[in-house]
């Protein structure tokens, strides 16, 4: 039973990189949006060799810290999403013309 819910978390991991592709096209131009895949393809992918190279630094040297430190940015992360600008006039505005067609 663990094994199928190592492998359901591995599977919604691989969903993450198409949902930040698309995120990425809806925003940039269409004169941009390769090169705003690429990058920002490119530093997910280095940001995930960093991190595993560090997590098992820290793991080695400070055990509490390596645990700490990604629960720290995931609160503040949190904390900060609440104050977004305007996040509540632009989804009306997007579902009132939507709701149009």
């Amino acid at each position: 039973m663990v094994s199928v819910w190592c492998y359901m978390i591995l599977v919604m991991c691989g969903f993450a990189g198409s949902i930040v592709s698309a995120i990425t096209v809806d925003l940039f131009p269409t004169n941009l949006r390769a090169m705003a895949v690429c990058m920002s393809s490119m530093f997910g992918r280095l940001g995930g060799v960093i991190g595993s190279n560090l997590f098992g630094l820290l793991l080695e040297s400070q055990c509490e810290l390596t645990f700490a430190i990604p629960g720290i940015l995931l609160i503040t992360c949190g904390l900060l999403s609440f104050f977004i600008p305007n996040i509540h006039q632009r989804m009306r505005s997007k579902d009132s013309i939507s709701s149009r067609c």
